[in-house]
């Protein structure tokens, strides 16, 4: 299969971090213990981080008014979007730029806030796509309308590739857009070998 574009999805199809994952855990006891109801958190944390290009210092210190942080919480909300905890796949990476090698263009599709925007611009992935659609930029998400300036952008001969089955598999498609569901786990080069008949 010939495409124009490969999509790829950031979180758990690129990278990952244990740190953070520590954080969230104390995060959501926090949320527990205050009582406070997750889908209203979640709501805030997407229009407020995910849809808006707003500074960290001041979306944390909202975050503290809007649901009574304490100052120790406010911090693991600090670490939680330090971009310095954040890992990469290395064979993942490798792949890109093997493909990248290969002629194909590559882009970005990540429902997320500055911190990865300024993760990938200082990393080894700084020139490996030729567009990054984050949903903060855009103020809008993979489940709202985010994929429609992709379409605009990459046209429906694309492959996006993802971890997360609705937004990285199935939205995508309503769209027109070709999609592949990849785990943390798997080898994502042997997947994209019997879509691209490469290597």
């Amino acid at each position: 299969m010939k495409l124009d574009f490969l999509l790829f999805d950031f979180w758990n199809t690129l990278a990952y971090s244990k740190e953070r994952d520590v954080y969230w855990f104390y995060i959501l006891k926090s949320l527990e213990r205050k009582k406070i109801v997750k889908r209203e958190f979640f709501n805030f944390w997407k229009e407020s981080w995910f849809k808006s290009n707003i500074d960290k210092e001041i979306f944390v210190k909202n975050l503290g008014f809007s649901f009574d942080f304490s100052i120790e919480e406010k911090k693991y909300f600090m670490e939680l979007l330090n971009p310095g905890n954040i890992e990469l796949f290395s064979k993942r990476v490798e792949l890109l730029f093997k493909l990248k090698s290969m002629g194909y263009n590559m882009v970005l599709v990540s429902d997320s806030g500055s911190d990865i925007s300024e993760f990938v611009d200082s990393s080894v992935l700084s020139g490996v796509f030729l567009k990054k659609f984050y949903s903060f930029k855009y103020g809008t998400t993979k489940e709202e309308d985010l994929y429609s300036y992709v379409v605009n952008y990459s046209g429906k001969n694309a492959l996006m590739i993802g971890d997360d089955y609705k937004r990285d598999f199935l939205i995508p498609r309503r769209y027109g857009i070709n999609s592949l569901y990849i785990k943390p786990k798997d080898d994502m080069g042997e997947k994209l070998c019997r879509i691209l008949s490469i290597f």
